[in-house]
Order: structure tokens, then sequence, then C-alpha cells
């Protein structure tokens, strides 16, 4: 429930903001307006960090209230496990918008395999660790390392994409 209402909603929405800006991108691309497409690019993250600020401040601030009061106080949310999914949220958002001038050209298969690689090893680890009886933030905590390496090698490959260009 915490995962829905502080992972997948605000995923959700910032998802389409980044697949209306795809065609743009692209398009950007195929007209050669690379300085354009940079500034673009630029932009848009500056937006998304704007909006994932202001996510972070009202999860965290309001958050465990609406939380409360969608679920009827029948389960209790700890503002570690809200952090973590918080946090892991908007570093999964922030990769996002990362990469879109990478999708809207379908050049990301290599970040995929990165990304696959990476989320298998983390499932591994978590798995060994839940075996030996850690909590389950445990493997939220695995998740969220995952996606912070995730989100460098992104941001890497992204600026070595734009330096080729």
């Amino acid at each position: 429930t915490c995962k829905t209402l502080f992972y997948f909603f605000p995923v959700r929405i910032l998802a389409t903001l980044n697949n209306i800006s795809m065609f743009e991108y692209a398009q950007t691309f195929a007209k050669k307006k690379i300085s354009n497409l940079k500034y673009n690019h630029k932009a848009h993250i500056l937006l998304i960090i704007v909006l994932l600020l202001l996510f972070l401040i009202a999860s965290t601030a309001i958050g465990p209230l609406i939380y409360k009061i969608w679920l009827n106080n029948k389960f209790n949310l700890s503002f570690i496990f809200l952090l973590i999914i918080v946090f892991d949220a908007s570093l999964y958002i922030l990769r996002t918008s990362i990469i879109i001038p990478l999708k809207s050209l379908n050049r990301f298969f290599v970040l995929g395999i990165v990304e696959l690689f990476f989320i298998f090893i983390a499932m591994l680890v978590s798995y060994y660790f839940l075996s030996l009886g850690y909590s389950f933030i445990s493997h939220f905590i695995i998740i969220l390392i995952s996606s912070v390496i995730i989100l460098l090698i992104s941001t890497h490959i992204v600026n070595n994409f734009y330096k080729k260009l």
C-alpha cells in the first residue's frame, strides 16, 4: 500500500510528462538541432528535479497523514520505510528523465541490460538477506542502493552519448 501511494502513483504521473516529451526529443534530433536538444533536456531535468523536491517535501510532511486517512488507520507506516520508498521513486523518475533522449531514439538497449543485471544482483542479495532473517526493510534498502548505482551509470551513458554528438 505504501509503494502504491508513494511510488507507483508519482511514477505514473511524471511518466506522462516524460512520454509526451519523447516525440519532441526524437523530432529535435532528426532535425539535427543538437544544441536545442541539450538545452531542452537540461530544462526537462530541472523541471523534474523541482517536481521531485515538491514530492519529497509533501511526502515527508503530509504523507503519513494521507496514508492513515487512505487506509483508515489500519496499518502503521514507518517513517524510515516511507523515506526509502519516496527516495527510490525519486531516483527512478530522475533516471527515466535523464535517459529520455536515448529512449526517444531507441538507443537504450545497453542501458536496459545494465539495469537488468543490477536488478538481478539486487534480488539475489535481497533474497539472501531475507533468508538470513533480516527485516523486509533490508530488501528495500538494497533496491534503493541499486537505484543509485543505475542512476549514476545512466547519467554516465547519457553524458557519453552527448559527447559523441
